[in-house]
Order: structure tokens, then C-alpha cells, then sequence
């Protein structure tokens, strides 16, 4: 009967103090890996760890510092460590711009489009029609 009366203290209490270092862990992981630059000698070690292109393509867009050597020296030693023509693209531009998908955004007008035609697109918002004297 007194364990039914501690059970719920006793889970919490299991459980904060089971979670609490790894959550303290995994940030310190996130502070070293958010320090560090992704470099070439990172790309070659995934490679010949024999990870897939895919994976190592998606490790350097995921990374949010990259320190490539993309000069003709450098890519003479990728190519050298077998790193595929894939993985050194985007280790050219790891970061592609992002293209919007939406149609209506101001980065992309509609072109030529006429205010007045209801099938043309147009910004969303609330329009109020306001006459003047003139009419």
C-alpha cells in the first residue's frame, strides 16, 4: 500500500533524472558539432567509410558551416580519395538558394498581369472598393 502512495513520485523522479544527462549531453554534442566547419577531410573520411553518395550529400547540406577546399588542388585530392563527381557538387554549392514555391510571393510578380482580370493572379489580402466625388 505505501508503494501505491510513492509510485507516481518515484517515476518522475526516475525519469528527471534519467533524462536530464542526456539532454545535457546531446547539447554539448550540438555546441562541438555547430563549432566545428565541415572540411574535405571530413567528405573523404564519410567516403572511404564507405558511406553512400546520398548520405554524405545530405551530411553537407545539413551542416551548418562548411570549409571546402574547391580549388583545382583540392578537387584533384577528392577525385583522388574516390569521392564522386555527386558529393563534390554539392560540396561546390552546399547551400543552394532556396526557390519559393508560391506564385504569389513578392520575389516573384506576376508578370504582365492586369489588376483588373479576376482570373489573373493576384496578392492575397482584403480589398475595399472606395468611389470618390469624381465618381
Amino acid at each position: 500500500m505505501r508503494l501505491r502512495k510513492y509510485l507516481p513520485l518515484l517515476v518522475i523522479t526516475i525519469l528527471f533524472t534519467g533524462f536530464l544527462p542526456l539532454s545535457g549531453a546531446a547539447q554539448n554534442v550540438s555546441v562541438v558539432a555547430a563549432g566545428t566547419a565541415m572540411t574535405n577531410a571530413d567528405v573523404i573520411g564519410l567516403v572511404e567509410t564507405g558511406m553512400s553518395d546520398d548520405i554524405v550529400a545530405a551530411k553537407i547540406q545539413a551542416a551548418p558551416a562548411t570549409a571546402f577546399d574547391t580549388s583545382v588542388n583540392g578537387l584533384t585530392a577528392l577525385k583522388a580519395a574516390k569521392v564522386s563527381n555527386a558529393v563534390i557538387r554539392v560540396m561546390i554549392s552546399p547551400h543552394p538558394a532556396v526557390v519559393s514555391a508560391n506564385p504569389y510571393s513578392a520575389a516573384n510578380p506576376a508578370v504582365g498581369g492586369n489588376p483588373d482580370d479576376p482570373i489573373a493572379p493576384h496578392s492575397p489580402g482584403i480589398y475595399t472598393l472606395t468611389r470618390g466625388a469624381d465618381g
